[in-house]
């Protein structure tokens, strides 16, 4: 495009705000544990761990990532026993599969669900899917609202 200041621009706009976004995220005075759940309905549930682009937000926001510390690579299909085993304190799910699954409710009767910490609290965060995974030029605003829902009370 012949545009080489508006990607030097772009390049520094990002890592400014996801800059300000960890910074954000290191102010919480504690790490919660989250898990990633994909879910396409109830057929397709799986816990995303190591290697996939849900770590980053996940490590990026200060937080432990469920996935990877159950020793999960990549995808994996979810099991009650799994699930509670990892803990979540918050579980975080994209809006297409809490739709295809018959909405939060329908989520939430999932074995294993309601006996991790996240469910015993109601702790749940939906998103586009495109703010977990793909990490381009909105990466910094999706890790600034992920942090800001996360830690509500350090204000961003």
């Amino acid at each position: 495009l012949d545009v080489p200041d508006a990607g030097t621009d772009l390049i520094l706009r990002v890592g400014n705000e996801i800059d300000a976004a960890t910074s954000l995220a290191a102010a919480a005075s504690d790490q919660p544990t989250i898990a990633y759940i994909y879910t396409r309905g109830p057929q397709l549930i799986l816990l995303f761990g190591l290697g996939m682009p849900t770590q980053a937000m996940i490590e990026g926001a200060n937080a432990i990532d469920a996935g990877v510390t159950s020793g999960v690579f990549g995808p994996a299909p979810v099991t009650p026993e799994a699930l509670i085993a990892a803990a979540p304190d918050v579980i975080v799910l994209p809006v297409a599969g809490i739709e295809a699954m018959g909405g939060l409710e329908a989520f939430k009767e999932v074995s294993g669900i309601a006996d991790t910490p996240a469910g015993q609290t109601d702790s749940f965060l939906i998103y586009d899917e495109a703010y977990f995974f793909n990490l381009g030029p909105r990466v910094g605003l999706a890790l600034t609202d992920f942090v800001n829902d996360l830690y509500p009370d350090i204000g961003g």
